[in-house]
């Protein structure tokens, strides 16, 4: 389940680093240019604190519980990164926050490490909660499938919460 751009060789040298390797998420993005990334900038998510604390310090729990290992997990993956000499922002607890993901756009990211709950709703799913025109049948399915998919970050059992 690892990309092969991530897979070292017998020198320890990782393929990424010797060729310009992309990941595809489909076919269309071979007519886009890309050029190398040759940031050593990297980002990881883990330990993740889904519960609110609103303003009277109240904790607002709901849905999602806390995974423990995910914070083990995304520490040894930054030291890792840094260890082969990358710039790594690592965001727990509150501060791993949706606002946090969207402001690495434009920031030359190279690797992003994401350890936290996900969810995937089918259409029929998204119609019974009202949500059918959050997809278009212009799209193809893939596009669809993606509409009904998601990462819960810090702060998402406020969605939860009754």
């Amino acid at each position: 389940t690892i990309g092969i751009e991530y897979l070292p060789d017998d020198e320890g040298i990782v393929f990424s680093e010797k060729f310009a390797a992309y990941r595809l998420s489909s076919t269309r993005e071979l007519v886009v240019n890309h050029s190398a990334n040759t940031n050593l900038k990297a980002s990881t998510y883990g330990g993740i604190q889904y519960d609110v604390i609103n303003e009277s310090t109240n904790i607002h729990g709901g849905g999602a519980s806390y995974l423990g290992g995910t914070k083990i997990e995304s520490e040894a993956v930054a030291k890792l990164l840094r260890t082969a000499k990358y710039n790594v922002t690592a965001l727990t607890g509150h501060s791993a926050t949706e606002e946090s993901f969207k402001n690495l756009s434009g920031k030359g990211i190279k690797m992003l490490h994401i350890a936290t709950h996900g969810f995937f709703f089918n259409e029929d799913e998204l119609s019974e909660m009202g949500l059918a025109g959050f997809s278009s049948n212009r799209q193809s399915t893939e596009d669809r499938s993606l509409s009904g998919s998601g990462l819960l970050l810090a702060g998402a059992n406020a969605v939860f919460d009754p």
